[in-house]
């Protein structure tokens, strides 16, 4: 009886602790973006932009990533948002692209999942044949997109300056 007791603290503990930790967090909704010229060429790009996000965005703390299938659980049942930390923001990213000879160009549009609102809009272009730097020039883009929604890490103030 009292080992079960002691296991029951400690796990409730866990629990409790990584709860705390948590905090909010911002929830990005993002799903494959629209080839607006249809040129079945380049479409392997749609699911492609969504990779090169997720691949680089994954480090970047409270920032929850999400795909399709989340964002249609979202949309049938929206009480879902009600067991997210209290304090986060659920947002989704639209993206189009469209190729003219050898250049690409993306629109992205984050909207907010809550209010249906458009948070921002940005624009890039980049050369098909590097689609490396591309890639980086979009999740910069991204990453300006979502600083002013990020939760930011209060810091231990020191008691003297530096």
């Amino acid at each position: 009886m009292l080992m079960r007791k002691s296991i029951y603290t400690i796990i409730s503990s866990v629990f409790l602790l990584s709860a705390l930790q948590a905090g909010p967090s911002v929830y990005l909704y993002i799903i494959n973006f629209d080839n607006v010229t249809q040129e079945s060429s380049i479409d392997w790009l749609g699911q492609g932009f969504v990779d090169m996000l997720n691949a680089k965005l994954v480090e970047v703390e409270k920032l929850r990533l999400q795909g399709q299938a989340d964002l249609e659980a979202i949309m049938n049942n929206r009480s879902l948002l009600l067991h997210q930390p209290r304090g986060s923001r659920n947002f989704l990213l639209l993206g189009k692209f469209e190729r003219k000879l050898d250049n690409i160009e993306v629109s992205l549009q984050l909207v907010d999942i809550a209010t249906w609102e458009e948070a921002d809009r940005r624009k890039l272009s980049g050369n098909y044949n590097k689609i490396s730097k591309l890639n980086l020039k979009l999740t910069s883009i991204v990453e300006t997109m979502l600083t002013p929604f990020l939760p930011i890490e209060k810091k231990n103030k020191l008691i003297y300056p530096e």
